[in-house]
């Protein structure tokens, strides 16, 4: 008996994928009984070794699966999926996000209020944060991208941030939807809206080490310090949508 369980022992599950050449598959499900605890659930998650734990009621883990799924069911649940050392994508909607790594294995959270992703161990990582699922209208995005880390959350049902990836695309719809970046301090960063080419998007603001692409915004506002000269480059017919803040308002 676990005597930090608020109710009846702590489940302790371990499982391990196979060495073979067979793809292992491994599911999490958080659970919707009455444990007794005000706990949240949370899902850790990376290459190899994947965790899903509710305070110290329960806890489950697989190792060397080559899929893993984790669906919650609370208000507050989080996911943090972290990369490889190799390209990895991440991809996130309101109720599904994952982090698919270059060797062809995955790992996904369902459902979860919080998804949180983070490039850390190397290789040219790039995330895709998307609006609303389709035909849904219900709240504005709003996404803040920055030099580290960006984030997207639409109303009060989902919440998505990333850290640490060269390249962010925020795939919003248009409608009401706002969006705010900023540049690097350190860096000299570029403002082109739109940006043409096979990566088009509405807008894109770059430097040497990061990019960030938003396809569709009602509103723009590109916050830029006094550190380095950055420079815009804005179609007239845009004009209106984008704000100006900083030194690239005087460039």
């Amino acid at each position: 008996m676990n005597p930090d369980s608020p109710r009846g022992p702590f489940v302790w599950v371990l499982g391990y994928g196979s060495d073979d050449s067979q793809v292992d598959t491994a599911e999490f499900y958080d659970t919707t009984a009455d444990l007794g605890t005000s706990y949240a659930t949370q899902f850790n998650a990376e290459n190899g070794y994947s965790e899903l734990y509710e305070g110290t009621v329960f806890y489950v883990n697989a190792a060397d699966f080559d899929q893993v799924s984790a669906a919650a069911v609370g208000d507050d649940d989080t996911a943090k999926l972290y990369d490889s050392a190799l390209d990895d994508v991440y991809w996130s909607r309101p109720d599904h996000s994952r982090m698919e790594y270059a060797d062809g294995t995955y790992v996904e959270a369902l459902d979860f209020r919080y998804a949180l992703a983070y490039s850390e161990n190397g290789g040219d990582d790039t995330a895709t944060l998307y609006d609303e699922t389709a035909g849904s209208t219900s709240y504005a995005a709003r996404f803040w991208g920055y030099a580290t880390w960006s984030k997207l959350y639409s109303g009060t049902s989902f919440y998505s941030k990333t850290e640490g990836f060269a390249e962010v695309r925020a795939a919003l719809r248009g409608d009401d939807d706002l969006a705010w970046v900023y540049d690097d301090p350190t860096r000299v960063d570029h403002l082109v809206v739109p940006f043409p080419g096979p990566a088009a998007a509405k807008a894109q603001l770059w430097n040497d080490q990061r990019a960030i692409y938003i396809d569709d915004f009602y509103e723009l506002t590109a916050t830029t310090s006094q550190s380095f000269v950055d420079d815009k480059d804005i179609d007239p017919a845009y004009e209106d949508d984008v704000i100006l803040v900083g030194d690239c308002a005087e460039a």
